[in-house]
């Protein structure tokens, strides 16, 4: 038999691939869209920079 007649069969490493992608997916997804939560070093450092413009603009 050729290609074209041949099977398409699951070996190992390609479900072992798959089932990788799907984990990774799962945990990519699992991340908050909620900026605060997602990322709170970056969330601390805006309230800082609102804070400082805050106290800037008050002692102006």
């Amino acid at each position: 038999m050729g290609i074209i007649g041949r099977r398409f069969r699951v070996t190992a490493p390609l479900a072992l691939g798959i089932a990788a992608v799907l984990v990774l997916g799962a945990v990519l997804a699992a991340r908050s869209p909620d900026p605060f939560v997602a990322d709170p070093a970056a969330a601390a450092a805006l309230r800082a920079a609102v804070a400082s413009d805050r106290d800037l603009a008050v002692a102006q």
